[in-house]
């Protein structure tokens, strides 16, 4: 313990970072069964507690290796009424919010599940620096449209599956690819996008 608290830091608030980041993990220990990657082992706990300055990307093959896909929920036929929401808003919504907003060009909801089990199946897993999973799924042609305060902004080509630790409020929305230019794998170095 004393050699990761030294490799983040020794001021207060990087201790009270690692204490609070343990006690996350260990509370996903106690309620979690393998194998999600909080109950996987220690090298993997080192890992996300020393590297938390900045997301971290996993390709497919070398996430599930170091079973780092565990716990992870995709559309369900049951889905939450947030689930129902979120989908709705990004296939068929009655209006575009005033920030950023992204919606799929078919409208269809079966396409939105289908991204979304891609994603879960074959998408780039992202640690984001909150230690959130986030599932990537590039596909090969555009799917969407991202909105900016009303207005067309941009192509989105990518599906971005968020929250899919949690079985109420895993969801996804169409991205473009831009957000994602050059990352790598933090495992295998191979890469990722372009």
């Amino acid at each position: 313990m004393a050699t990761i608290v030294q490799n983040i830091g020794t001021d207060s608030a990087s201790v009270f970072a690692l204490n609070f980041k343990i006690g996350v993990l260990s509370f996903c220990q106690s309620i979690h069964r393998p194998p999600c990657y909080c109950n996987g082992g220690r090298t993997l706990q080192l890992e996300l507690l020393m590297s938390y300055t900045g997301s971290k990307f996993y390709c497919h093959p070398c996430a599930e290796r170091l079973a780092l896909l565990g716990c992870l929920n995709e559309p369900t036929s049951a889905p939450s009424t947030f689930q129902v929401d979120k989908a709705e808003k990004h296939t068929r919504p009655l209006h575009i919010s005033s920030g950023l907003h992204s919606v799929l060009r078919s409208g269809s909801t079966s396409e939105y599940e289908h991204l979304g089990k891609r994603a879960v199946e074959a998408g780039i897993l992202e640690f984001e620096p909150s230690g959130v999973r986030t599932l990537i799924y590039p596909t090969t042609s555009p799917i969407g449209t991202v909105y900016r305060a009303g207005s067309p902004d941009d192509s989105a080509d990518f599906f971005r599956w968020v929250l899919s630790t949690d079985s109420a409020r895993a969801h996804g929305y169409p991205v473009p690819s831009s957000d994602y230019v050059g990352i790598t794998c933090a495992s295998c170095a191979t890469a990722l996008t372009s």
